[in-house]
């Protein structure tokens, strides 16, 4: 379905900008509080850089600590931010100095704060059942062997629980 959009529109930056503008209404402009839906947090960066919002963009990820919040609660982790973090260093604004150094510093509060989770508080979050959670911090560490290290502890106890998935690793 994304592929054949793509093709047929003749104006994919209005299109974005259309869906921008139907969210914004739904959460009255203030993107943390935007609708829980299964997409928004995951892909409203996506749509403001196909609209051309870099700024807006850059904003909202480097001057918006309840973004940060409400991104982490929906996504379960800081992987998507990581991920818009690295979408918004490609855009214009993230080229422009301040905006990179803004984003810079932002990426390095997510990967400070991924890196301060031991083994043994991912296995926590898993306990608590927390699982995505804990497996978004263990994929966003920096060393392969301590990501390595990570994943298979949340293996081993996410397989001696009842409520096991193996489809998560």
């Amino acid at each position: 379905q994304h592929d054949f959009v793509r093709g047929i529109a003749s104006n994919l930056p209005a299109l974005h900008r259309r869906l921008l503008e139907s969210y914004s209404a739904r959460c009255n402009g203030d993107w943390p509080r935007g609708p829980d839906d299964g997409y928004f947090f995951q892909r409203l960066a996506y749509h403001l850089a196909g609209a051309g919002h870099d700024d807006d963009l850059v904003r909202l990820l480097t001057n918006s600590p309840a973004w940060l919040d409400a991104a982490f609660q929906a996504c379960t982790g800081d992987r998507q931010f990581s991920a818009d973090i690295e979408l918004a260093l490609s855009t214009s604004a993230g080229q422009r100095p301040l905006g990179r150094v803004a984003l810079l510093a932002a990426r390095q509060i997510v990967h400070q704060r991924v890196e301060s989770y031991t083994d043994d508080d991912l296995e926590t979050l898993v306990h608590l059942g927390r699982a995505a959670e804990a497996l978004s911090h263990a994929r966003l560490r920096s060393s392969l062997p301590e990501r390595t290290e990570a994943l298979v502890r949340i293996f081993e106890v996410t397989r001696s629980r009842a409520d096991h998935q193996p489809e998560l690793l």
